[in-house]
Formats: structure tokens, sequence, C-alpha cells
């Protein structure tokens, strides 16, 4: 019989380049919408500031219904659409941080 190997949260990590169906930048934004539904208990985010600027806070938002397209949701236009799931303050130079969502 084959042995079951036990999950690790490490193992569940998936990129967002691999769930994501559509994305959108701006200089302070970044906005994904999904392939499809998942549950997300946190988010692990490298920050990379190219142009040396310090990133000092992190706001997590999010849309929990079905969009056929990210101009449904534009920001700053469709704000009133979005949720606050959490808010992290980062330290100088940081460039890790896990985020758990409720």
């Amino acid at each position: 019989s084959p042995r079951r190997r036990r999950r690790s949260v490490r193992s569940s990590l998936r990129p967002l380049e691999d769930c994501r169906a559509a994305a959108r930048f701006t200089d302070a934004t970044a906005l994904a919408r999904l392939d499809g539904v998942r549950r997300i208990t946190a988010l692990e985010l490298r920050i990379r500031e190219p142009r040396g600027r310090y990133v000092r806070r992190l706001r997590v938002h999010y849309v929990a219904r079905d969009v056929a397209s990210l101009s449904e949701i534009s920001v700053p236009q469709r704000w009133d659409a979005w949720s606050l799931a959490a808010t992290v303050r980062l330290e100088r130079g940081q460039s890790l941080v896990r985020v758990p969502l409720p």
C-alpha cells in the first residue's frame, strides 16, 4: 500500500502566476483575478523596490465575487467593491512578509 505523505504548509503554497487569470499593475497597486474559487489563508510576499523606495505598509484588499474582467473592479473608480483583509507594517529593508488572512 502506498505511504501517505504529510502535507506541509510549504507544499500547499502556490505562486500567484499559477492561479492568476488576469493582472493589472500601477505604481502602487497590483490587481489579480484568480482563475477559480480559492480558499486563501495566508499570503507570502517578496518585496522588491527597484527604485530604492522604502515600502512602509501593505494593505491587502479583496472582492469576494466573480468578475468577468478587472475593469469591473478597477481602482480607484470602484473602491466601494473592495474589502480590507489585512494591513501589515514593514521594517526598512524588509523583503519578505507573511500575511495571515481571516
